[in-house]
């Protein structure tokens, strides 16, 4: 699969689900791509990254974005 936009994101979520409301394609679509760009920076950087100023490990932030998005998307009730 290539790169996904949100825009494919939405497109798909509305053929799979013609009756759920728009304002649902949304946030579901925001809250996907978030979690994608998260996942990304956290294959590219790690887990454990280096704090921007001072150079010490930490946890990558992304992690925490993508925990959020993730349980955002469970709690989000589409067919797709």
């Amino acid at each position: 699969m290539g790169k996904v936009s949100r825009d494919d994101v939405i497109s798909i979520l509305r053929r799979h689900n013609p009756r759920s409301p728009e304002h649902d394609f949304a946030i579901y679509a925001d809250a996907f791509m978030s979690y994608l760009a998260a996942a990304a920076n956290i294959a590219d950087n790690g887990d454990i990254c280096a704090h921007p100023r001072t150079g010490q490990p930490i946890e990558n932030p992304y992690s925490a974005v993508r925990d959020k998005m993730g349980k955002l998307l469970r709690g989000i009730s589409l067919e797709t």
